[in-house]
């Protein structure tokens, strides 16, 4: 026979393990959740940070695009008065005086 403060003891224990046990899983959800929070946060602080960048790298194309374009501009301006010029030269050599 098993005395009766043996019997308190083991239940005792018994319940001491069962809230331990809740404690340890309610610690496990609140670290995933905390994890999953740092991930979420983690991800869109990259994704920020990425957006900048592109942002940044779309300027800068952008303004070397129309510099590129006003150069261009300026050349072809200069090849169209050379060939103006050609062109009336080699016209008026055609034409009788």
């Amino acid at each position: 026979m098993v005395p009766a403060a043996d019997l308190t003891a083991q239940a005792e224990a018994a319940q001491v393990r069962a809230r331990t046990q809740e404690d340890v899983s309610a610690q496990r959800a609140e670290a995933q959740a905390a994890r999953a929070e740092a991930e979420r946060a983690g991800f869109e602080a990259g994704k920020q940070a990425g957006l900048a960048q592109v942002s940044t790298l779309l300027l800068a194309a952008r303004a070397q695009a129309e510099q590129d374009l006003a150069r261009a501009k300026d050349a072809a301006i200069v090849l169209a008065r050379r060939m103006a010029e050609r062109i009336v030269v080699a016209r008026s050599s055609l034409r009788p005086s």
